[in-house]
């Protein structure tokens, strides 16, 4: 926590460095109070959790570029409101499962939204082993909890939620 707020506190004041917020003048010192402000804003921002929307949007337009077919079978799916991303590995439900080549290409977009929420290495190791009998599967990591289930004929399906 003390990280985080650390960075915020860094951000903002580069921020008011780069926008002259915080220099004063003969009038008085306003840049101060505006600075406070604005790391109060961007610490209550931080703690509303990571912004799907925003990475959908990163994720979409780093794989669209190399697999246009993975992005628009809907593998990766943004609620409309935000409050979750999800990958489905086999969003056609092909029986018996993809090919090595789309598997390949799955695992690439999960290992990429993982990357973009600061996902551990250990957690997407978890989601890699996953066997259809262990069932559904939620943990948390980073703030995001993860739900997770796997089908041999269905694929990979995961949730993620802010917290």
């Amino acid at each position: 926590m003390k990280k985080l707020l650390s960075l915020a506190v860094a951000f903002c004041l580069s921020l008011g460095c780069l926008t002259g917020c915080g220099e004063t003048s003969n009038t008085g010192n306003n840049g101060g109070e505006a600075t406070a402000a604005t790391t109060t804003t961007t610490v209550q921002d931080e703690k509303k959790g990571a912004d799907f929307k925003e990475i959908y949007d990163s994720v979409v337009a780093t794989m669209d570029a190399k697999y246009f077919e993975a992005v628009t079978t809907g593998a990766l799916k943004v609620a409309s409101d935000g409050s979750y991303l999800s990958i489905d590995t086999n969003p056609t439900d092909v029986k018996g499962g993809n090919s090595a080549m789309m598997v390949a290409i799955y695992v690439e977009m999960l290992n990429l939204v993982h990357e973009k929420l600061g996902i551990s290495e250990a957690t997407s190791e978890k989601l890699n082993h996953v066997r259809a009998l262990d069932g559904t599967q939620t943990i948390t990591d980073n703030g995001i909890k993860i739900t997770y289930l796997y089908h041999p004929d269905q694929g990979l399906q995961v949730m993620y939620e802010n917290e």
